[in-house]
């Protein structure tokens, strides 16, 4: 199992790759259309857009995995305790 600094780091460098996959996309996303869109260009468009809410979603779960574990310390066997 990966200690607290080694965990906290992964969480961070995640999140950073993933921000900066956000940034990248929504750069493309807000580039002025030259021509009116042909069906390819709005499926390309589309295909960002999805990448946007794929990383947004993996964002959300990955903090939310990381809160869930922060607030429920595990016990010698694995589990979590109760108080």
């Amino acid at each position: 199992m990966e200690n607290a600094d080694h965990s906290g780091q992964t969480l961070v460098n995640y999140l950073c790759q993933s921000l900066a996959l956000i940034k990248n996309v929504n750069d493309q996303l807000c580039q002025p259309s030259k021509t009116d869109a042909t069906p390819a260009d709005l499926v390309s468009r589309i295909k960002l857009c999805n990448i946007l809410l794929w990383e947004i979603s993996g964002i959300r779960g990955r903090l939310a995995r990381d809160l869930s574990l922060r607030a429920s310390p595990l016990t010698p066997e694995g589990r979590a305790s109760r108080h």
